[in-house]
């Protein structure tokens, strides 16, 4: 079974673009952050639109990283792009991922509902025995994750917060205020919050949790500025060790950072690579959303973490999958692959090699077979042997699987050129 031992993702963002690296047997490996400006994603962010200027700054670091002298094989590369991009019009979306690839060699994938909803289960293996929230604040949006014990999902989306959103509504907090404009400013946005989450017909349930992950960079940043911080007692963890109340939360904050002018953040950040750029420039919207949001939410404990959803595609890479490619050249591959899945609690939707033999795949089973691929994650092409040869049955599985939208592996690069123009992600990577 022929697999590849590490994969080289590069994440973007609706601002900022990041590259890590995943290695069998290691951690997650972060590489590179790039954070764009303010002009170049207001119309991604404002207008569900991208300029050329955009597109051009993307492909530009896409294109630097492979330069690197550490360069990886395409096959060990991938590009996964947030939610934000599936606002985009189709008609633009493929013009954008057909560029990419013709420029990289990379395919633009855009993460699926069920794939993100499945890295956010992944994030914290060690916390599923109680109800909780993970909590991501983003340039244009919060995401509200409610998971329970059985680590079933339900997300809010509000797609009309972020920190860059406010910083619009608010120039002012760019600047030092007082604690009793801090008050006025929390109060605004959760007002705010609960009229967006009215408007989309979704809603809080206070009773939920009163614990909640708070994501993307937060242990450095309370570090950073030297936050009192509990010993987490709620789960065990080696990269989750402190939690914090929210009151504690709310009022360091309004002693530690509040007081600081954006002037005042990005001379302190200046060498940092951490914390420059984009990071000091939505520091104080962020946690003013944060505050606002866990009032909201009845939010009593926070755990700080440095992790995004990448950390939890660490874990688990796909979680239902239909294994598509010529029975008859690959038998033995396709059967080696389910029964590693199979023992790594992963769903084989299709096929069932006990009921569809080689040499007998009838009207019925193509008809599973097609409701498989549209229930699945992931479709993965077994085309190890044969130079990566792809037959007819196997071309009409890609198609069906591109136009429900479904993530495509390769487990070998097509011999064929036509599918240089398929969105197919080349190399298997089993995960951890």
């Amino acid at each position: 079974m022929e697999t590849v031992k590490l994969k080289c993702i590069i994440y973007v963002g609706t601002k900022t673009i990041r590259r890590v690296v995943f290695r069998e047997g290691k951690s997650m490996e972060k590489l590179n952050t790039y954070t764009l400006s303010e002009e170049d994603a207001d119309e991604l962010i404002n207008k569900n639109y991208l300029s050329d200027k955009y597109i051009n700054a993307l492909i530009n670091i896409i294109k630097a990283w492979q330069r690197d002298p550490g360069h990886f094989k395409t096959e060990e590369m991938c590009i996964y792009a947030c939610s934000k991009f599936r606002t985009l019009p189709q008609k633009q979306l493929f013009e954008i991922k057909s560029r990419i690839y013709y420029e990289t060699g990379l395919y633009f994938f855009v993460l699926s509902e069920a794939l993100e909803k499945l890295y956010i289960q992944n994030l914290l293996p060690e916390f599923n025995d109680r109800n909780r929230y993970i909590i991501s604040i983003n340039t244009c949006t919060i995401d509200i994750h409610q998971l329970s014990p059985g680590n079933d999902i339900q997300t809010i989306h509000i797609n009309s917060i972020g920190t860059s959103t406010l910083m619009k509504k608010l120039p002012k907090i760019q600047y030092e205020f007082s604690r009793k404009e801090t008050i006025e400013y929390i109060n605004y946005i959760k007002e705010e919050i609960i009229r967006a989450i009215e408007c989309s017909n979704q809603k809080i349930d206070k009773s939920f949790s009163d614990v909640a992950v708070y994501l993307g960079g937060e242990i450095s940043f309370l570090n950073e500025f030297r936050y009192d911080l509990a010993k987490n007692r709620i789960f065990r963890d080696k990269d989750h060790i402190y939690q914090i109340s929210s009151s504690s939360f709310k009022y360091q904050s309004i002693n530690r950072l509040f007081r600081f002018s954006l002037e005042d953040l990005e001379k302190r950040f200046v060498n940092n690579r951490m914390f420059s750029g984009g990071w000091a420039y939505g520091m104080k919207a962020c946690t003013l959303i944060a505050i606002a949001l866990f009032d909201c939410l009845g939010v009593k404990t926070i755990i700080p973490s440095d992790y995004s959803i990448l950390n939890g595609l660490f874990y688990k890479n796909f979680s239902n999958v239909v294994i598509s490619g010529s029975l008859r050249r690959n038998a033995g591959v396709i059967q080696e692959l389910i029964s590693f899945f199979r023992k790594n609690d992963i769903n084989v939707l299709s096929p069932n090699l006990d009921d569809a033999p080689m040499n007998k795949r009838d009207i019925m089973y193509e008809y599973y077979h097609m409701n498989a691929i549209k229930m699945c994650d992931t479709l993965i092409i077994c085309n190890e042997n044969d130079d990566g040869y792809i037959g007819e049955e196997t071309l009409f599985d890609i198609g069906y699987a591109i136009a429900n939208d479904k993530r495509i592996i390769a487990m070998k690069k097509p011999k064929n050129e036509l599918f240089k123009l398929l969105p197919i992600e080349i190399g298997l990577y089993l995960g951890r």
